[in-house]
């Protein structure tokens, strides 16, 4: 399929004068070829979506009544769900966070720290990597980073006096039960950020992944973790029972799964009756979809 960039200007113009949209959807020839708009949560895409769902509407009716026309990113939805986590992140976290910090800002004390690895002869291998907190997939890459330097920051605390940041034996548990948490999403994340191949057909088992991940989560053994799938799992499901739908239809197209796939990936989270909702909601959007469909095609 051809794709569109759009910039912000062309935003900007499209939000101007209504003759004007409608010259530029016919310009386009988008007049029955869109069903949904995947963007992020700046304003003027709200702005703009809203705009141009409605006159693409005055063309002809969109598919669903256009339910599913304004999609969030993925992966920026997940991130939103991550940052609310790490909100109640661990205290060892942020001491760890302080070390990478207190050690990067200074390339004196980088040059001391890489003699410390040395003689350590620990298996770090690289530079630290600092947190940084709008990505939550940074602190993830900071701490598998820093797990691995445990011997050299033990020895830096020995010849700087100044460095105070180094963790307890029971912090640095800590510190490795958050980075395992972690990195399935991690790989999660990567996965949906992917471009050169489409990924909508792989969206829904992977979410469901993602759920049983914070139930599991909200399970674990230490606090910290279990407050932090917590309030993952909260933020979630704010998202899923929208995305649930929309997703559910794509492994419907898809001749590997279609129904057995939905029936099996809910029947991991949910008793069998609300296997059997969840399930029937999904069809009936998907015969919808399918008349809406039809119905455009047939005014063409």
């Amino acid at each position: 399929p051809k794709v569109r960039h759009v910039t912000r200007n062309t935003i900007l113009m499209y939000c101007l004068l209504e003759h004007e949209r409608l010259k530029l959807i016919k310009e386009w020839d988008l007049k029955s070829k869109v069903f949904s708009m995947t963007c992020d949560n700046a304003g003027a895409m709200d702005v703009m979506v809203g705009r141009l769902k409605s006159d693409l509407h005055s063309f002809f009716p969109l598919p669903l009544e256009g339910r599913f026309f304004h999609v969030h990113y993925c992966a920026f939805i997940l991130n939103l769900i991550f940052q609310s986590g790490m909100k109640v992140i661990d205290d060892s976290v942020f001491k760890v966070c302080g070390a990478v910090n207190y050690i990067a800002s200074s390339d004196s004390r980088l040059c001391v720290f890489d003699k410390c690895v040395v003689d350590s002869q620990c298996n770090f291998i690289g530079k630290l990597r600092i947190d940084c907190p709008t990505r939550w997939h940074s602190t993830y890459l900071m701490l598998k980073r820093v797990i691995k330097a445990k011997k050299a920051l033990s020895l830096f605390c020995t010849i700087d006096p100044s460095f105070d940041f180094v963790p307890v034996d029971e912090e640095w548990e800590i510190v490795k039960y958050m980075c395992n948490f972690l990195e399935p999403f991690d790989c999660i994340t990567n996965l949906f950020s992917k471009s050169n191949y489409p990924t909508a057909n792989i969206y829904f088992p992977y979410i469901l992944a993602v759920e049983n991940l914070f139930v599991l989560g909200h399970n674990h053994k230490v606090p910290s973790i279990k407050d932090m799938a917590s309030a993952m799992l909260v933020k979630f499901e704010k998202y899923w029972g929208y995305y649930s739908i929309v997703l559910g239809i794509t492994i419907l197209l898809d001749p590997r799964y279609k129904n057995v796939m939905i029936r099996s990936a809910l029947g991991r989270l949910y008793n069998s009756g609300e296997v059997q909702r969840r399930v029937k909601e999904i069809r009936e959007a998907f015969i919808d979809y399918t008349i809406s469909m039809t119905l455009l095609l047939a005014h063409l």
